[in-house]
């Protein structure tokens, strides 16, 4: 790891910026009251810094934390990543249950937060980070609430005014894509989306004897 990025962590963030960087293999969990999942993470080299639980993260205090907007939420952990051609990697990872169109949406805000978030934190690392090279990840049980056919109510799949009409399930979720809408401008009561098109992954989970959802994989 660069010196620039080692002197950064050390004297540039402030202790509430838990991570870890001497491992090449991580446990991430996840336990509220909606269920447990426990994801085994190997990395593949030690040129990495993972930071697990953003989403207990203070806040950033600068930034508008109304609900309408929802710029406080943050997904549940990444990691930075610098592979054998010395490129910065980001690996983003949410733990779910069940995955349905809505719950696909309120990660979509979450990663728009995040990615703006995270983007900050590399500038003061000094990592230079391209789109290209983020990956998304989503655990789950169970997807069958994506199909349109098994929505309790389907009017939510419609697209917000001024928004693109997407099949959630055929373009983004099996597709390895997920569009996040990072840029909205307003003009009158439309409103317009600026995505960004990361790469998505989604990891299907075990149901353990303990309860915990879990698997294992490589980044």
């Amino acid at each position: 790891m660069e010196d620039r990025v080692k002197y950064a962590l050390k004297n540039f963030l402030s202790d509430t910026f838990r991570y870890d960087s001497n491992s090449s293999t991580y446990e991430l969990l996840e336990i509220d009251k909606l269920g447990k999942s426990r994801l085994i993470v190997n990395v593949g080299t030690s040129e990495n810094i993972c930071v697990r639980s953003y989403d207990d993260f203070p806040k950033w205090r600068i930034i508008n934390n109304s609900k309408k907007l929802h710029m406080n939420k943050c997904v549940d952990h990444f990691i930075f990543k610098q592979n054998s051609l010395g490129i910065w990697e980001l690996h983003i990872f949410e733990m779910k249950t069940t995955i349905g169109f809505k719950t696909w949406s309120d990660i979509k805000y979450k990663l728009r937060s995040s990615y703006l978030s995270i983007k900050a934190i590399t500038v003061y690392l000094g990592i230079t980070l391209s789109d290209e090279n983020i990956t998304v990840y989503t655990t789950y049980e169970n997807d069958e609430k994506m199909s349109i056919s098994n929505m309790t109510d389907p009017k939510v799949a419609l697209p917000h005014i001024g928004g693109k009409a997407v099949n959630t399930k055929k373009d983004e979720w099996d597709a390895g894509v997920i569009n996040v809408p990072v840029i909205v401008s307003e003009s009158n009561s439309y409103h317009f989306f600026t995505t960004v098109k990361l790469c998505h992954r989604k990891v299907r989970m075990n149901r353990a004897e303990d309860g915990f959802l879990e698997n294992t994989i490589s980044i």
